[in-house]
């Protein structure tokens, strides 16, 4: 690997630059107040979290410090659990440490060069490959003294630091916008369904196609929930129950054993999306399931404010939590009604709340459908699918774009360490100059010393 390094770079063991130590292995007592006690638990995301934190007496604080005091450049380093959580102290801290390791350099070194190598996930993946333990993995002082780093010029470490600082900036900035496309793309579909029923998708083509009548005036109408909303000329409030039904037929599932089993948890909410399609003999279920044909809709009649539904395109079973439906409507408009914010406005004052809230058959039968005649229906279906379907290449540019930026950062960090992402200066003093300068101080019998809580050796 020396061989393969940058011009001016060095391959040395951790232990060369950095006095490598851990916390306290003893168990204090706790107080309500004291002095903080940091463990692993509290390295999260490269800071220190110090939102659930046990307290320490003086005397301990004073105790623990002796043996590893942390001060402002130092770096923590998770040895036991989650091996690999670190992070750089930049202001002077006031805490003890137990069971962390403690790096703290012993000469003009950069620790940010350090925490982005050690960040690194071919080296985390090659640690937790190389730990100890069964239980509960770990990584001993001896394995992290003796841990090969590459060994910049310590221009060229400030250089690398600032380039990955700021790149890592514009990554976060670029997925805090990206996360909310998901959102706005939610808010799109849902949109796009409240236009489409309540006749506002199709306002123009209804002054292009003039129909004189709606056949579905002659359903028999039930008794139906109050709705104010009004609708365009020939559209028709009618009761769930006159235009679809809930088909109940019961059949012994091992008899079906390489049909589809649907339940709840097979639906995405809100979307309109299966999730997955286990077969019956891989659940083996013992009560009577219900049946469904290719082009019924499957509604989940539990949580109905999760707005689980499909329109199968398969034969299959269903558990009983939901409801097969067909109807005399077009399937894809009812469809999309029942998936609307509309439709989830009455389904979620219809339930019956027990254990679980569900809708029953009776509540489900008198909310209003709003019924536009047939040839519109499938206008409607159409402009939806047209719509939905460019939501969808939005959703898959985003999935493509958010997976490669999830690659960037392990991408940006082998370069780094590649010597490649900034220029090389070769006025730059080489890193060997700084590990000759470290092993004739040793040589002499030079003795470390602390200074502004830096260790370093009396050159």
């Amino acid at each position: 690997m020396e061989n393969e390094l940058p011009e001016g770079w060095e391959l040395t063991k951790l232990s060369q630059v950095f006095d490598v130590r851990d916390g306290t292995h003893d168990s204090p007592k706790y107080v309500d107040i004291g002095f903080q006690l940091v463990t692993s638990k509290n390295l999260k995301n490269g800071q220190i979290d110090l939102t659930n934190v046990n307290y320490i007496s003086e005397n301990d604080f004073v105790e623990i410090n002796k043996r590893s005091k942390v001060d402002k450049g130092d770096l923590l380093f998770s040895m036991i659990g989650t091996i690999g959580s670190l992070a750089v102290i930049t202001e002077e801290p006031m805490f003890a440490i137990k069971n962390v390791a403690l790096f703290k350099p012993i000469c003009e070194v950069s620790t940010f060069f350090l925490a982005y190598y050690l960040n690194n996930p071919l080296v985390k993946d090659k640690m937790l490959k190389e730990a100890k333990g069964s239980t509960q993995k770990f990584v001993g002082l001896g394995y992290l003294r003796d841990l090969s780093i590459p060994l910049p010029p310590l221009a060229e470490q400030k250089r690398i630091v600032a380039k990955l600082d700021a790149a890592f900036g514009h990554l976060e900035t670029l997925k805090t916008s990206l996360n909310r496309i998901p959102e706005l793309l939610k808010k799109f579909r849902q949109n796009v369904l409240t236009q489409a029923v309540t006749g506002k998708l199709t306002e123009g083509w209804r002054e292009e196609n003039v129909i004189s009548d709606n056949t579905f005036d002659t359903l028999p109408a039930s008794s139906m929930r109050d709705t104010k909303l009004t609708l365009p000329t020939n559209w028709k409030w009618l009761p769930f129950n006159s235009v679809a039904e809930v088909k109940s037929n019961l059949v012994e599932p091992l008899n079906y054993l390489e049909y589809p089993l649907i339940a709840p948890d097979n639906i995405e909410a809100e979307s309109g999306k299966l999730i997955n399609k286990p077969l019956v003999s891989d659940i083996m279920p013992k009560s009577p399931k219900h049946s469904f044909e290719s082009g019924d809709i499957i509604y989940s009649k539990i949580r109905p404010y999760l707005s689980k539904l499909i329109i199968a395109n398969f034969n299959g079973l269903c558990s009983a939590d939901m409801y097969p439906i067909q109807t005399v409507l077009k399937t894809e408009y009812l469809y999309y009604y029942m998936l609307s914010k509309l439709f989830l406005s009455y389904a979620n004052t219809a339930g019956e709340r027990s254990v679980l809230p569900k809708i029953n058959q009776n509540g489900l039968g008198i909310i209003p459908i709003p019924v536009p005649p047939l040839e519109e229906q499938k206008e409607i279906v159409k402009r939806v699918e047209a719509l939905f379907a460019q939501a969808d290449a939005l959703e898959a540019q985003y999935e493509s774009l958010k997976a490669k930026i999830e690659k960037l950062p392990q991408a940006l960090l082998a370069k780094a360490f590649r010597g490649e992402l900034v220029p090389q200066d070769p006025t730059d003093e080489p890193a060997a100059v700084l590990l000759q300068k470290i092993k004739a101080e040793a040589a002499k019998g030079g003795k470390k010393k602390e200074k502004n809580g830096q260790i370093e050796l009396a050159f």
